[in-house]
């Protein structure tokens, strides 16, 4: 039996607000080139360890199910952490090791509100100034893109993107002619800032996608769906390797590829160069805004399941497939099909950035780690 701890949450709620704040304002925002940024996010990201020992160490007793589960998936993220240097692994692992006895949608409230306050500064210090607006074009095209504060444009879209997202299951949002038009708005500010296309095709189509939803029922039918939910993660991953691989072979992946912005063939020349580790290595990455101040060449891993791959290593990619598995079934069984078409949208937008991989803007990542201490049969109750 479980042993649970006044302080647990507390502790859990302070190391994941430390994380967020490395996330959000250290490594997506321009505040990273300020002196001594370095120095203060490792602080930060020790500190959150600590406080994570810390509840683990109060909590006490495990069954033997969670320990395995703790000990096993632990270790194998700390490790290709520890090879990669991947700070999206990082913060899961501090999630999946503070998360036991604490319910997601508990969680998702604070997190909403503490994420747009540090948009919200992020955009502000842009504004005031205090920190750089990022401004590009994309290759081949004279349209500006500006980054607010933001390390690049689609990060601002891609953020938002996740807020909309996380209302909606937070609220149990139901479509409506209003609703639309708001999303529509906003995906509309977002292109004319951002010239986003992933993150804004997406908003437009939450909406759209929200209509196919019913009302929860106690059909048993629902069920029937579980594999197919539970596969998204590999055969995502799959497509997306298939992509990578034919980028220049195959005329249909070729044509994904030029649509993407080259982002397969990217990805292939990293691998060509890494190959694979089971455990992770470190790669060096190099962004178009770096490329373009030093005349280099570029050196993206801009797909999410293509940077696990390679950067991360199949054991972490094995990892994040299960914990996934695990969490849909769940989540079918519930019937929360709010909830399971998000986690869809955010593994379509995996195709085509990175950021799926980071909890801070992937927030199904939550109820993936909080998963592993849950029946795979749990129900409704498990979110709520």
């Amino acid at each position: 039996m479980n042993a649970r701890n006044n302080y647990g949450p507390v502790l859990f709620l302070l190391a994941y607000s430390l994380c967020m704040l490395d996330a959000i304002v250290l490594e997506y925002s321009t505040f990273s080139e300020f002196h001594y940024a370095s120095l203060f996010s490792k602080g930060l990201l020790a500190a959150a360890f600590l406080l994570v020992l810390v509840k683990l160490f109060l909590d006490r007793f495990y069954d033997l199910s969670c320990f395995l589960h703790m000990a096993v998936i632990g270790l194998v993220l700390l490790v290709t952490f520890l090879r990669s240097g991947y700070y999206h692994v990082y913060y899961l692992l501090i999630v999946f090791l503070g998360i036991r006895n604490i319910r997601p949608k508990d969680l998702l409230e604070v997190d909403f509100r503490m994420k747009a306050a540090l948009i919200l500064f992020v955009v502000l210090s842009s504004a005031t100034t205090v920190i750089g607006n990022y401004i590009t074009q994309r290759t081949g095209s004279s349209v500006l893109r500006f980054s607010m504060g933001f390390n690049h444009p689609n990060t601002l879209a891609s953020l938002m993107m996740g807020m909309i997202f996380e209302e909606a299951v937070l609220s149990e949002r139901k479509v409506s002619w209003t609703y639309t038009m708001v999303l529509w708005a906003i995906g509309l500010g977002l292109f004319l800032i951002t010239s986003n296309r992933t993150a804004v095709l997406l908003i437009f189509l939450f909406p759209v996608c929200l209509l196919s939803l019913h009302e929860r029922s106690d059909d048993p039918s629902a069920a029937r769906s579980t594999l197919l939910m539970q596969l998204q993660y590999p055969l995502y991953s799959a497509f997306s390797f298939l992509c990578m691989e034919y980028s220049r072979k195959i005329r249909f992946f070729s044509w994904i590829d030029r649509a993407l912005s080259n982002r397969y063939y990217n990805s292939l020349r990293l691998f060509r160069k890494y190959g694979l580790s089971l455990f992770g290595q470190k790669v060096k990455l190099v962004s178009v805004r770096a490329a373009r101040a030093t005349s280099s060449s570029i050196a993206l891993l801009d797909v999410a399941y293509l940077r696990m791959l390679i950067q991360s290593g199949p054991l972490a990619m094995i990892v994040y497939a299960y914990l996934y598995a695990r969490y849909l079934r769940t989540a079918v069984f519930a019937r929360d099909r709010r909830l399971c078409l998000v986690t869809g949208l955010f593994f379509l937008f995996g195709i085509c950035e990175s950021g799926f991989n980071n909890v801070f803007l992937n927030f199904t990542l939550l109820f993936a780690a909080a998963s592993a201490y849950r029946s795979a049969d749990a129900t409704e109750e498990a979110w709520t």
